[in-house]
């Protein structure tokens, strides 16, 4: 017997006589449907969008072999193997013999599970109620039978074909006015939606070509096809993306999406947007960027309306092109739209299923629904449940809080300090994957960090679940750690040297003894050394913990407070030469590269020693050369991608550039009304997700 694992990736062979595992395969990401064949075991990986091919008398697997975006339910057939691929509204066919997808079907929105009988294939959709029969001769789907419910498992007997199904949601759940109190209004232009700032609202308005999957947990990082068909494989080395848009998808002021129209949306983030960065390696894009009224990227984007095909030509390969693609900041804009920041209305038309109808300045943010949306994928873009989202300007967390509790507002976003909420709400507290690494970075090339044994001494010393108390942070809000990656982030293996008691890859607690010994030896005891923190931001005794924790150790310590504002001119600066300070560094996108490229690879450091994230000054080549391995593996392999990855995390870990901390994410608080609240670790709280009772 073969058993797909999705918690380690892994396929495992069972002795049905004796039950024991005889056999352990490593395969792709979120291994998921799994069907045997003649001479071959065929596996689904869901995250990677790959199937695998494991030979049952060796174990050794091969491939893997692209399919479609989240491959789910697998059958085997005389001449065929048949994928449903859950997240593009596909099935591919493989042939067996060459390892090769021969065609590829469009069926309804979800496809899971897929059975075979002596002539037909049948497909369940989760999304849209109904059965797909594809007819095997031909290929074609011949008939849809509409179930009235979410079909999930299929089987076939002699008699017919038996379906297992949930109920869909109930209708009393559309409806109400779901209101969020906040301290500032969202963003009302997609090309400023950059983090947090206005991504949970205009995450339900605008649409991109793909998306990131519109549900909570780990589920939520993967890609998925949105205004796009499917997902392009890159062409030219890396470097050309072609998609083909969905048809009669229209704005919400009833007007056609069209491929020219994400040609204009990416020039209005270039010439004027809040992170064009991510978009200058379309060719062209940084002459765009730098002199906007001489932009040209008809070079970089070519579209063609009437087939509705949009192609990327960049300069060089990028392997998280679609990951940049999938944020907000790439939305499409139509005809007409200004050359300038929206601000005010007319707003910028949309996609999603809501749209802006009101911005009072200060007060209010208001969104209603669009009378033009259909749903086309309920994985990239779900109806949503509420008639109305509003916004409220509520200056302090307490009266947000307040708000909440008393029913007024629906939605508030809990601060670090939320473990009173938590204990008398428990029911009405959300967390998020925690996605946020808080550390201590160590200036490798200012004495006494210059030496490892230093580095590594603080490491040991440092005790997380003291910080982790003096935060008093919800349950489940954060977690300590010893690495780079957060837990469950792309790429991550639980790693953790320094700590005290079992040696299982889990911090236990700090151990002074080999910290005195290893500062001892470094010969760097008595240094002075300013731990730089920022004045009324983050927590004092945190602080003050950390300055006596590097007395303790020897050092001649004492604390530094500024503004924000000089405290990041200064740590970008490596002329300022600061030795230790704390930040917290998240992804915008869910790939392990933008954990390290950004703030721990050599050419972080180099490319503008005068403006930096690379705060550590840290340069390891090995580390570097591996993250180069493991982006060119990420479009062909991306399971050998994230283990090449757990390998730069653990050089990183091992380097002690940074004292990892505590992993973190966000927390929402709601009201007694509220129900189906989920936390997207990317777009944050689901609002057009939430029922209000």
């Amino acid at each position: 017997m073969w058993v797909a694992n999705e918690g380690d990736d892994t396929v495992k062979r069972i002795d049905p006589v004796t039950g024991t595992v005889t056999r352990t395969v490593q395969v792709g990401g979120r291994p998921d449907g799994i069907a045997v064949g003649p001479d071959a075991v065929w596996v689904a990986n869901g995250e990677d969008g790959t199937v695998t091919r494991i030979d049952p008398a060796t174990g050794q697997p091969s491939g893997p072999l692209s399919v479609g975006s989240g491959p789910a339910g697998i059958a085997v057939t005389p001449g065929a193997v048949w994928v449903a691929n859950s997240l593009d509204l596909t099935v591919s066919k493989i042939d067996p013999a060459t390892d090769t997808v021969t065609a590829i079907m469009g069926v309804g929105d979800g496809p899971s599970s897929i059975v075979a009988t002596r002539n037909a294939l049948w497909v369940s959709d989760e999304f849209d109620a109904t059965l797909d029969r594809i007819d095997l001769p031909s290929g074609r789907v011949t008939r849809a039978v509409f179930v009235g419910s979410s079909p999930r498992g299929l089987a076939t007997t002699p008699s017919g074909v038996w379906v297992a199904a949930r109920a869909f949601a109930a209708a009393s759940h559309r409806g109400g006015t779901l209101t969020v109190v906040t301290d500032g209004l969202p963003e009302r232009d997609p090309v400023l939606a950059y983090g947090p700032a206005g991504t949970p609202a205009l995450a339900t308005v605008y649409d991109g070509l793909v998306a990131l999957r519109r549900s909570g947990g780990g589920a939520s990082f993967t890609l998925v096809p949105d205004l796009a068909r499917m997902l392009p494989r890159p062409a030219g080395g890396g470097t050309t993306y072609t998609f083909t848009l969905r048809p009669g998808v229209r704005y919400s002021n009833g007007t056609l999406v069209r491929a020219s129209d994400f040609r204009r949306g990416i020039l209005r983030q270039l010439s004027f947007g809040a992170y064009s960065p991510y978009y200058e390696g379309i060719l062209g894009g940084q002459t765009c960027h730098r002199h906007p009224r001489r932009c040209d990227l008809s070079a970089g984007i070519i579209t063609n309306d009437a087939a509705g095909t949009v192609t990327f030509h960049l300069d060089h390969a990028d392997p998280d092109f679609l990951y940049k693609l999938a944020l907000l900041l790439a939305a499409p804009a139509p005809p007409g739209a200004p050359d300038h920041a929206i601000d005010r209305a007319p707003f910028l038309p949309g996609t999603g299923p809501y749209m802006i109808s009101q911005y009072r300045p200060n007060v209010s943010f208001t969104l209603v629904r669009n009378p033009y949306f259909r749903q086309w994928s309920f994985a990239a873009q779900p109806a949503g449940y509420p008639s109305v989202i509003r916004y409220d300007q509520v200056a302090s967390q307490s009266r947000q809080e307040s708000a909440v509790i008393a029913g007024r507002a629906d939605l508030a976003t809990v601060g670090s300090n939320g473990q009173s909420l938590a204990t008398r709400y428990p029911a009405r507290v959300y967390t998020t994957l925690k996605v946020w690494t808080t550390y201590l970075f160590l200036n490798t090339r200012q004495p006494p960090f210059t030496s490892l044994k230093a580095r590594q001494a603080v490491n040991y010393a440092i005790d997380r679940g003291r910080i982790l108390a003096l935060n008093h942070l919800a349950p489940g809000q954060g977690a300590v750690t010893c690495q780079m990656l957060p837990a469950d982030f792309p790429g991550h293996q639980s790693y953790c040297p320094y700590t005290t008691g079992t040696k299982d890859e889990m911090w236990h607690g700090p151990d002074m003894t080999k910290a005195r010994r290893l500062a001892k030896d470094s010969h760097t005891t008595n240094v002075p050394v300013t731990v730089w923190t920022i004045k009324g931001f983050g927590n004092g005794a945190v602080d003050s913990y950390l300055v006596r924790l590097l007395k303790d150790l020897g050092y001649r310590a004492h604390q530094r407070t500024v503004s924000f504002g000089r405290y990041f001119l200064a740590v970008t600066n490596v002329h300022s030469k600061i030795q230790a300070g704390l930040n917290s560094w998240g992804a915008d996108f869910p790939t392990a590269s933008d954990f390290f490229l950004p703030v721990l690879s050599c050419r972080s450091f180099y490319r503008d020693p005068t403006n930096t994230q690379n705060y550590a000054g840290f340069c390891d080549p090995r580390a570097d050369q591996l993250a180069s391995q493991a982006q060119a593996a990420q479009l062909t392999d991306p399971a050998t991608a994230r283990r090449l990855w757990a390998q730069v995390d653990r050089i990183v870990t091992d380097q002690a550039p940074w004292v990892p901390i505590l992993s973190q994410g966000s927390t929402t608080f709601v009201s007694a009304r509220t129900g189906n609240c989920q936390e997207s670790p990317i777009y944050g709280p689901l609002l057009d997700q939430m029922w209000v009772r």
